[in-house]
């Protein structure tokens, strides 16, 4: 952990080198890795996701995925002042190019499908083009929301990040109305 704690802040001139050392025994740092992400130091954070996460194989990084998903699309206020979700988010690219974003989601009432869909639900009998991660709920009301996230999340198939976030949390989680309903 000694070593770790030079990365509390990557402008000190040892942090660079020392996270390249770090690199090169990576499933020894890992636990102290994941304390540091569990912890409150968004700096310290920070740095371990630029210096050794986003530098490691996808292999040995992928212990660290879930977490970078969080952070990249649900960040605390205080994580998102510190930047970490813009980081995760290289981190995600850089290890994963292709396939990163496919558990963001997107919820849509039914009625509001002809944005994307040419066809009458629940038939849906003709082919359909429209934005990943994109959820069709009969109304876009909480206990809607709610249901479908955890019956897609019991599959085993969507969303392996997510996990209880605090009530104070809540305020840093950005609701946007997309696409804007028509004047």
């Amino acid at each position: 952990m000694e070593l770790l704690e030079w990365l509390q802040d990557g402008n000190w001139p040892i942090s660079r080198p020392i996270g390249e050392f770090l690199l090169t025994i990576p499933e020894a740092i890992a636990p102290l890795i994941q304390e540091v992400l569990a912890g409150e130091d968004h700096q310290w954070k920070y740095w371990c996701i630029v210096r050794l996460i986003g530098e490691m194989k996808p292999k040995v990084a992928e212990q660290f995925r879930s977490e970078l998903l969080r952070l990249a699309e649900f960040p605390t206020l205080a994580e998102a002042q510190n930047e970490l979700d813009k980081e995760a988010q290289g981190a995600l690219q850089k290890l994963w190019p292709a396939d990163w974003r496919l558990d963001l989601a997107c919820f849509y009432e039914k009625s509001r499908t002809i944005l994307f869909c040419s066809f009458d639900l629940p038939t849906m009998h003709e082919p359909c083009f429209a934005p990943p991660g994109l959820i069709i709920v009969p109304e876009v009301t909480i206990p809607n929301m709610e249901r479908a996230v955890r019956e897609l999340y019991e599959s085993g198939r969507f969303f392996p990040f997510l996990k209880p976030i605090a009530i104070a949390d809540l305020q840093s989680i950005e609701v946007r109305n997309w696409p804007p309903l028509p004047p």
